[in-house]
């Protein structure tokens, strides 16, 4: 039997401000945006590629504060080019912004 081996390592992809409105005890909160790549024997998939650019109506009320995606990706030793596939969990402007960094992959 081979045993394969897979390494997940989180990514800080910047971080934004949710305000009181929309906390449980009405104050505002620092939220991390955080990012994963796995690496498999098949390759490398990203799950989630951080803060795109919001409206400037978004851009007022989160306070976004962003870490380019290729900085991220330096810092655990890899290139956009390395990256076979994305995932993203949902399509908000937080968890999908770095998607246009990497056009072709699946």
């Amino acid at each position: 039997m081979t045993i394969q081996t897979i390494a997940v390592r989180r990514l800080e992809l910047g971080s934004f401000v949710r305000p009181g409105s929309e906390t449980a005890d009405g104050h505002p909160r620092v939220e991390p945006v955080l990012g994963y790549l796995v690496r498999h024997p098949e390759g490398l998939l990203l799950f989630d590629t951080g803060l795109g650019a919001g409206d400037p109506g978004t851009e007022a009320h989160y306070r976004p504060r962003r870490r380019p995606l290729p900085q991220a990706l330096a810092a655990a030793g890899v290139t956009p080019d390395e990256v076979s596939v994305v995932v993203n969990c949902h399509l908000h402007f937080d968890h999908c912004g770095g998607n246009p960094l990497l056009p072709g992959v699946g």
